[in-house]
């Protein structure tokens, strides 16, 4: 099915996860930012698309094309706590300023 660049399988449960929430994000929020700084919701929807399209090509490079099995080991769970922290500090303050631009938009 997916395979990296050495032909080894890969499993396509991640990127299809990564590129869906890529897909869902950009559809929820950017129509409406779009289209409160003056675009029209057609607009909106097609810079969603291109930002998911993006995402969904970042997730196969990273994750599929670039994926390498025999490098692969058990991250320490402090080091997976930590991600996990930065990634929700990352991603409320990209909430946060999203939601400023619509409000001061």
């Amino acid at each position: 099915m997916f395979s990296d660049r050495d032909g080894e399988p890969v499993d396509p449960a991640p990127f299809l996860v990564v590129a869906a929430v890529g897909l869902l994000v950009s559809l929820s929020f950017l129509p409406a930012v779009v289209m409160q700084l003056g675009g029209s919701a057609g607009s909106g929807v097609a810079v969603a698309l291109v930002v998911a399209g993006g995402f969904t090509v970042a997730a196969y490079r990273r994750m599929v094309s670039q994926s390498r099995a025999a490098l692969r080991e058990e991250v320490p769970p402090e080091s997976r706590l930590r991600t996990i922290v930065y990634a929700v500090l990352v991603a409320a303050a990209a909430m946060f300023g999203i939601s400023m631009l619509l409000y001061l938009g």
